[in-house]
């Protein structure tokens, strides 16, 4: 009879965790859907944003860089207007509109997971740690590319550290932050892939 009261407690225990469990996993999925729906709206508006400052972007980077080469293809005025010469004119040049390409892709792959965020699709999907770690990459070129346009004709050998101290270090650091939160969301695509296996 004991035994049986023993048996008796552990199912009606057993029954009461799978309960508790159930309501509390219920609970959480709701909250998470309801964090999904506000990111894909959150998603949905920025990315209309973003897509407008992308064209933006596009159209400035090609008037400059039209402009760069109408100012490069006739070098006569370059040492008076400008107090460069032809040289030091075109390695500027180059690096602003290489500046301005890499600030456009930034706004592109930002865009573009957005996009692919207010569509519906998972934010930890393997594309969008690829996009991650590309916008990692750019901020660790994007310092060699300012460091150039700005020290560009300049002489003096301590503001140019100066200059490139105050560029390299935010952008390494912002180039850090974003890789390891592509490794995070790495991890999230591996989480989400053994939920998706075990349902």
């Amino acid at each position: 009879m004991n035994y049986l009261m023993i048996n008796i407690k552990s199912y009606m225990s057993c029954i009461k965790y799978v309960k508790t469990h159930y309501r509390w996993r219920r609970e959480w999925d709701l909250e998470a859907e309801r964090d999904l729906r506000r990111l894909r709206v959150f998603s949905r508006g920025s990315s209309a944003l973003l897509l407008v400052i992308t064209a933006v972007m596009v159209a400035l980077t090609v008037v400059i860089a039209i402009g760069v080469g109408w100012i490069l293809a006739d070098p006569s005025g370059l040492e008076e207007d400008f107090g460069m010469t032809w040289g030091q004119s075109a390695l500027f040049g180059i690096a602003l509109v290489a500046a301005l390409v890499l600030v456009t892709a930034t706004f592109a792959i930002i865009f573009r997971m957005m996009l692919n965020i207010s569509r519906g699709r998972s934010p930890f999907v393997e594309d969008n740690v690829r996009m991650i770690t590309i916008l990692s990459a750019i901020y660790v070129v994007m310092p060699v590319v300012l460091t150039v346009s700005a020290c560009v004709g300049e002489s003096n050998c301590a503001l140019i550290a100066i200059i490139a101290a105050a560029i390299f270090l935010p952008s390494l650091f912002v180039a850090a932050l974003l890789y390891t939160l592509a490794l995070v969301f790495r991890y999230g695509c591996c989480l989400q892939k053994e939920s998706d296996e075990t349902l």
